[in-house]
């Protein structure tokens, strides 16, 4: 799992970023919480994901290049909206993926 420096979240979330980050990567307390993620499709951009699917073992298996952490999926539809209008007014068009890839450092 990757985590963008500078992760969007959203304002009905607590501001402890580090116990909802914990909880994420241990699987643990999750069930409210939608992680926006740079899409694996080739023609996706952003995929909204339930923090529970994390538990699946297919999900296990994956690094997921994590943008924007929200509660609730109303919260995460609202947040990459922000996420799509910030990437549209910094580049002048929409692809997130290709913004966001160079600061996921793969280690």
């Amino acid at each position: 799992m990757y985590w963008y420096d500078n992760l969007y979240t959203s304002d009905n979330l607590s501001k402890n970023i580090k116990v909802i980050r914990m909880s994420v990567e241990h699987k643990i307390n999750i069930k409210p919480i939608y992680l926006i993620v740079l899409s694996d499709m080739a023609d996706g951009q952003l995929e909204i994901i339930p923090a529970t699917t994390l538990r699946l073992p297919f999900c296990q298996k994956k690094d997921y290049c994590i943008v924007g952490v929200a509660k609730g999926s109303y919260h995460a539809r609202s947040l990459v909206k922000t996420i799509v209008s910030d990437v549209y007014e910094k580049t002048g068009n929409c692809d997130c993926k290709s913004y966001f890839k160079p600061y996921f450092r793969k280690e």
